[in-house]
């Protein structure tokens, strides 16, 4: 390995270089094709299909890792061939059938429940892999299921014989207790997914038997299979919870339960996941140590994972961590690093050995009024469909793409992603353009002017107007609101930033204190696995109308809502039409701003094999890198 320091202040220099920079953009530019803003998601290079179909037999187990082997030996675990299923699911390894051994490096700010439950996502059905858009869903914990002729019970036939990482059964008595006393048990402070509601109803659920469950829904919901694969888990183990459960353990209570209930504090020691808890430093990181009974094997009937540990150490930023990358002391990254590592990343890559992988379609910056805001003049602008417009022409997207994006950005305001069938030419078009003259002139007709000469418009009736926008500490979305700040003055509209830590800012959504709110434009890859960033689904959602279900702001958002919930009754064909339609009443009426989306890289570490070069980071809850097959060779 080339042994040149990469320092975090070169690392800071090489970031900030911009396309007017010259040399280091150039040569992204040259080496990142940009995609045509058109671009499908079936453009990339297709992929093999992830698993053999499940009616084909399983290969005869032909290995194990060498630690299980030993242990196995030793009498402290049972054969290999009696720690699986009947019917393990079969995983087609991306390049090649791996070896075992080694530590997965990995880093991170901070470790949450969401990082360890994504993992290894494992959800009833799962997506296609990596181009998770590529076909139907496809078994998973569950084996089969079928809907009733009008499609309002889903009736779902879980894998018989898997286990946890302890040995126990897992069953659908582990799914009832999520269901039943997690989620729809108030006390437990575990609120249940936005998936499992329809029309804010939620869906009933039965257990059958022990390996079959029915759910039932209160109208045709055919889109269930798919919005239930977007869940990362669906059963908590049972035989270990109860004991800090209250109804289960008279002795128990909710704050006992409640400091349980975190993976990385304890519940990770009994999981589905390829590795399990073994331990955990809140300062330091986590180390996960492989799941003996994990229950997927390779075309060699291999049991998986290749890899015998997972560390996730706590780094200091995401600068550092892409600095980590470089001097290879991580090995995957594909959530911190991204745009802005582009040049170091390309100066770097051929003389240290690693490699990069390309997400397609990732969602970009966007900004979402409140338009519940508790001033009224405020929430006034703010539901002025030409005072929306006005700043969607005011914004400069090529500026923005050249500067932050190295034109590897699709441009479009307030549509549906292009990763979806309901993206659209024509949609991505409406108000995406920059016309400054143009917004001026809806900004005087809607009687915004400067009546005080300061250069900045004041509202109809003479008070000042003054935008305050969250954002968070972002190495990106910083710079990159600084610029909207000035495209905004251009038009005589005065903005200011509210920067504060990503948490803060997310905690302030909750409340009608916000004006205005940046981040990633959520849900656009996948609306409806995840309709509550559009819709009203459940209470206080979307977060950016939380009376939305009470009084909608104006008409067209009312036809809007009732597309959307729509769409999951229908047929393929039908649903997209729809869809399409939804995406065409948001984009004319600009329910929010965006720059569209992005291709953005994730770092592949010297020797690690098994990780595709193109995936879809859609939607966000689904890792496609699948960990569990890749493995290195040092």
């Amino acid at each position: 390995m080339n042994s040149r320091k990469v320092t975090r202040r070169r690392l800071l220099k090489l970031a900030a270089v911009t396309a007017a920079g010259g040399v280091v953009a150039a040569c992204a530019q040259k080496a990142v094709p940009t995609p045509a803003p058109t671009a499908a998601p079936a453009g990339p290079t297709p992929v093999p299909p992830t698993a053999v179909p499940e009616a084909t037999a399983a290969p005869r187990v032909a290995g194990e890792a060498p630690m299980l082997a030993e242990m196995v030996k030793a009498g402290k675990l049972p054969p290999v061939q009696d720690r699986l299923p009947v019917n393990p699911k079969v995983i087609t390894p991306i390049e090649k059938i791996g070896v075992y051994g080694e530590t997965l490096r990995r880093g991170t700010v901070n470790i949450s429940n969401y990082l360890c439950v994504n993992q290894a996502h494992e959800p009833l059905f799962e997506y296609p892999y990596p181009i998770l858009t590529s076909g139907p869903v496809e078994p998973n914990l569950a084996e089969s299921w079928e809907f009733n002729d009008d499609g309002t019970v889903l009736t779902v036939h879980l894998r018989q014989g898997i286990k946890w990482s302890d040995g126990e059964p897992f069953t659908a008595e582990d799914v009832m207790f999520l269901w039943e006393d997690v989620w729809f048990t108030p006390e437990s402070l575990q609120p249940p997914p936005s998936q499992v509601f329809v029309d804010g109803e939620p869906a009933k659920l039965e257990m059958v038997d022990e390996f079959t469950l029915k759910f039932t829904f209160p109208r045709p919901y055919y889109y269930a299979e798919h919005n239930f694969a977007a869940m990362p888990e669906w059963a908590w183990p049972k035989h270990y919870m109860k004991q800090f459960h209250p109804k289960y353990n008279s002795s128990a209570t909710w704050e006992t339960f409640t400091k349980n209930v975190n993976w990385f504090e304890g519940r990770g020691k009994v999981t589905l996941q390829a590795w399990m808890l073994e331990d955990f430093k809140p300062d330091v990181g986590l180390t996960l140590v492989r799941n003996p009974y994990y229950w997927k094997v390779d075309t060699a009937g291999n049991q998986l994972p290749y890899i015998d540990r997972v560390v996730w150490s706590i780094v200091q930023d995401r600068p550092t961590i892409a600095l980590k990358c470089v001097a290879g002391e991580i090995d995957l990254d594909g959530m911190w690093v991204g745009i802005p590592q582009i040049p170091l990343f390309f100066e770097e890559k051929d003389k240290r050995g690693f490699d990069l992988g390309w997400y397609e379609h990732v969602v970009a910056w966007a900004m979402w009024p409140n338009y519940d805001y508790v001033d009224p003049d405020i929430r006034k602008a703010l539901r002025d469909v030409n005072f929306r417009r006005a700043i969607a022409l005011a914004l400069d997207r090529n500026e923005m793409n050249r500067t932050f994006y190295y034109d590897l950005a699709t441009i479009f305001n307030a549509c549906f992603n292009g990763v979806t069938p309901f993206f659209t030419e024509e949609c991505a078009a409406t108000y995406s353009e920059y016309n400054p003259s143009q917004a001026k002139r809806l900004l005087d007709d809607a009687g915004y002017k400067d009546v005080n000469n300061d250069g900045f418009r004041e509202t109809p009736d003479g008070k000042p107007l003054e935008l305050i926008i969250d954002v968070y500490q972002h190495d990106l979305y910083v710079p990159l609101m600084e610029m909207v700040v000035d495209q905004l003055k251009v038009v005589g509209l005065k903005a200011v930033l509210n920067i504060q830590l990503q948490d803060a800012i997310f905690q302030r959504r909750q409340t009608d204190e916000v004006m205005f709110s940046v981040g990633d434009f959520d849900g656009s890859d996948r609306p409806l696995d995840n309709m509550t960033a559009f819709v009203p689904v459940t209470p206080n959602t979307p977060w950016w109308h939380k009376k939305a279900s009470e009084e909608p702001f104006c008409p067209e958002y009312a036809e809007f809502v009732k597309l959307v919930k729509h769409a999951t009754s229908l047929p393929r064909e039908q649903m997209i039409e729809t869809m399409q339609k939804a995406s065409m009443i948001m984009a004319e009426n600009v329910f929010m701003w965006s720059i569209g989306s992005m291709r953005r890289p994730y770092y592949i570490g010297k020797g690690v094999y098994n990780v595709p070069r193109v995936a879809l980071r859609t939607p966000a809850d689904t890792p496609p890198m699948r960990p569990y097959q890749l493995f290195i060779v040092r």
